[in-house]
């Protein structure tokens, strides 16, 4: 405002405000009785950014004889309003997309948030697992660990830990995952969220137990064949023995099977 403007109607300053018409403002204030605020700018201008009240004015008898406008620059809390804005998109973004399932929780183990892959590879839905805590989708073979570790973020002997456990799906199946979780602390240096990065590695561990039980088999196949009383071997490409068991060496004349190893039967 301007010395120019004293005497004029509130809508006729000199300087407007975008898209504020302040003789409704002036007549809803002044019928209510209630005040109004609102962000308000100057034409033609992004910045800066004033939050306007306007009141109604009393005289010491209550009675109201006017407005009151105050206007207050708020142009850096909206700036930092919009940075935290455009900062949550960002997380957002990134945690609905990630690669890997995340699940956060509260220091009483609840789970307050989840991802879209968590839910996929757990098996439930986001409302069915928000508001439960992680213990009750973790296998009771592996929560003893869990808490441990857990119990030791908690205590500040940790920020975080990592572990292989087993979730219990939606479908009563296994999951087999690699977890890390971290921490996030308040000022007071007290946890506040937790953060659990869940990598499904199921069919790493089917891998590895269908590798075990075929290990298995060869070495009780190889001690059948050891025992055997029938001669059993193995030649290469090159016709030279890579293999006889120590019945096929006794019915060559030979004490040891080592003995026959890279020779040839001709």
């Amino acid at each position: 405002l301007i010395n120019a403007d004293v005497g004029r109607p509130i809508d006729q300053f000199t300087t407007h405000l975008t898209d504020v018409n302040l003789g409704e403002i002036a007549r809803r204030v002044s019928t209510t009785l209630q005040p109004w605020e609102q962000e308000v700018r100057i034409d033609g201008n992004e910045d800066p950014t004033y939050l306007m009240r306007v009141m109604p004015y009393r005289h010491i008898n209550e009675a109201v004889n006017g407005l009151v406008l105050i206007f207050t620059d708020i142009t850096s809390l909206v700036a930092a309003q919009n940075s935290l804005r455009e900062s949550e998109a960002r997380f957002r973004n990134y945690f609905d997309m990630g690669a890997v399932g995340i699940v956060i929780s509260d220091p009483q183990k609840g789970i307050v948030e989840v991802n879209q892959r968590a839910t996929d590879d757990l098996g439930y839905t986001r409302e069915a697992l928000i508001g439960n805590t992680w213990l009750d989708i973790t296998h009771e073979d592996d929560r003893a660990a869990d808490i441990e570790l857990f119990d030791q973020i908690v205590a500040g002997k940790l920020n975080e830990y990592r572990m292989e456990k087993r979730f219990i799906r939606g479908d009563g199946n296994i999951l087999f995952a690699l977890l890390h979780v971290s921490v996030l602390r308040d000022q007071q240096g007290e946890p506040h969220r937790f953060y659990a990065a869940i990598v499904d590695i199921t069919e790493r561990k089917q891998i590895e137990a269908a590798l075990a039980v075929s290990r298995a088999q060869e070495e009780e196949l190889y001690r059948a064949i050891e025992a055997a009383f029938i001669g059993f071997d193995a030649v290469d490409e090159k016709g030279k023995f890579t293999y006889a068991n120590a019945s096929y060496a006794r019915m060559w004349g030979y004490e040891n099977a080592s003995e026959i190893i890279g020779t040839s039967p001709i």
